[in-house]
């Protein structure tokens, strides 16, 4: 029986674009105010927020150092929103700002 050559290679560095850098947020614990940081799941995921805003959110679960309360987070990819030529922003604001 012939042996097994066991080889091991160095860990691959991947290097990234300026445009492609994992986006860091902070923000602060719902409980306790401690500054907390957060890294997205992946590249594509650059939008942060307290409440799922799509399908596509990624629910994530930060626990606080200081009071190990469990802070939820959504992750988003970046929303492209397509305006129609027809949008008439003047009377969407006027509906939406009428005081």
């Amino acid at each position: 029986m012939g042996q097994t050559k066991t080889i091991r290679q160095k860990p691959r560095l991947e290097t990234k674009e300026e445009n492609e850098i994992m986006v860091k947020k902070e923000f602060a614990c719902d409980q306790c105010g401690r500054k907390m940081e957060a890294y997205p799941p992946d590249d594509s995921y650059t939008t942060f927020f307290i409440k799922s805003c799509c399908e596509k959110s990624i629910e994530r679960k930060y626990e606080c150092d200081d009071c190990n309360f469990r802070n939820v987070r959504y992750w988003c990819v970046r929303h492209t929103v397509i305006v129609s030529a027809s949008y008439d922003i003047d009377r969407e604001l006027d509906r939406t700002y009428s005081f």
